[in-house]
């Protein structure tokens, strides 16, 4: 499945929760290399490296997070998607790079 369509799926009050939470502090970094993205986020003062690798073609091949929650895609990967997308369109392996532009 396409990244797009996989932020469609997504439960809007998670997209909105992520949404805020790369706005905060604990949404440190994301970077690529290549078709591999990871996350540095803080979560419950715990440290949190979730993972996402996308396909040349935007298709969402696998994805991780070691954080606690019961959701089918959790807040951080939600954000992981949200910034993924933003870092394909801008041509940036940095995430706060890619919003400067």
């Amino acid at each position: 499945m396409k990244l797009q369509e996989h932020i469609n799926c997504i439960n809007p009050a998670i997209l909105n929760e992520a949404k805020i939470y790369m706005q905060s502090e604990e949404f440190v970094s994301l970077k690529s290399l290549g078709y591999y993205y990871e996350g540095f986020m803080i979560y419950e003062n715990k440290i949190l490296f979730p993972e996402v690798v996308v396909s040349n073609k935007n298709e969402i091949q696998k994805y991780s997070c070691d954080c606690r929650s019961k959701n089918a895609v959790c807040v951080h990967i939600a954000a992981m998607f949200l910034g993924i997308e933003i870092m394909i369109q801008a041509g940036c392996a940095d995430y706060h790079e890619a919003v400067k532009t």
